[in-house]
């Protein structure tokens, strides 16, 4: 835990979790992955700010390890959900996450909680540029940054005594350790990813916080280290069928194999997704084109 200033702190975790204090209102930015998560973060809530009580989740996307705990939360606080247009749908109704990934129904095996999450009702729709809540010490407002997700965003808190800036980012940057560990970070449209990035890194800041990464004063750096990995992969993808047109499993199978990532069910599921996006945004940039032979669909060089 690191309180940032009086106003802000963050909760360290899986899914790093942002708090910040109003008043005598609590507002939370995502809440974990799971029940146990946000039972956690209610007692840590409790002990930094005994004498407020939490009002409001702000989930950056819908994704089940940002909004795990969201039911608990409702359940012991009475608090509201706020989220975007887009994403609004998905933490109703958990089971589009799980769609979306797959292409239709999963497997058992992956219908568990690190896909889904409990259903929770959001109350409030965000739109890009709209303040939060404001009052004499503290201030929010929301920025768009999807790419990551259909309708992600992130959170810029203001800490009006202290003249200090927290951007909460969502999964629109992940931090260097993440990086190291999944190199293909999971994305659903690699071009918006890119322009998230471009404008992080055009927006000033005391500090950023990914939620899975640490709190940084600086983030250009890892604005371009997020690049690198997603051209790295545009790159491979290109070099692999210039030797040989692909199915999507090949591409998946040697995009896997150059990056030493042994595939199950899970990695299989949201790395393929990924790739799906990678050669939907080649094909859009007129780099590659798909064509069906002997009733498989092939990706070659246009």
């Amino acid at each position: 835990m690191t309180l940032v200033t009086k106003n802000i702190c963050v909760f360290y975790g899986k899914t790093n979790v942002g708090a910040v204090k109003a008043g005598n209102k609590i507002y939370l930015i995502d809440t974990g992955a799971s029940e146990e998560d946000g039972k956690a973060l209610l007692k840590a809530v409790g002990e930094v700010y005994p004498d407020a009580k939490i009002c409001a989740v702000i989930n950056t996307h819908s994704h089940a390890d940002h909004c795990g705990g969201n039911a608990v939360i409702i359940k012991e606080t009475g608090a509201q959900i706020w989220a975007s247009e887009g994403e609004k749908p998905s933490i109703e109704y958990p089971a589009l996450e799980n769609a979306i990934v797959w292409g239709g129904k999963a497997p058992c095996e992956i219908q568990h909680n690190f896909f889904e999450a409990e259903a929770t009702k959001v109350s409030r729709i965000i739109k890009d540029g709209e303040t939060l809540f404001s009052d004499d010490e503290v201030s929010a407002y929301a920025v768009s940054l999807s790419g990551h997700y259909l309708d992600q965003i992130g959170i810029m808190v203001l800490d009006k005594k202290e003249i200090k800036s927290v951007f909460f980012l969502g999964d629109a940057i992940f931090g260097r350790f993440r990086m190291g560990k999944y190199w293909i970070p999971y994305t659903f449209d690699v071009g918006l990813f890119k322009e998230s990035l471009h404008k992080i890194e055009r927006i000033s800041s005391d500090y950023y916080l990914p939620s899975h990464g640490d709190l940084v004063e600086e983030i250009s750096a890892l604005c371009e280290l997020n690049e690198f990995a997603a051209v790295e992969t545009e790159q491979a993808i290109i070099k692999f069928l210039e030797k040989e047109s692909l199915t999507t499993e090949q591409v998946l199978s040697k995009i896997a194999d150059l990056n030493a990532i042994p595939l199950k069910l899970g990695l299989f599921a949201l790395i393929g997704s990924t790739i799906r996006s990678y050669l939907s945004y080649l094909e859009e940039e007129g780099r590659i084109e798909y064509f069906f032979e002997n009733n498989f669909m092939k990706w070659r060089i246009k």
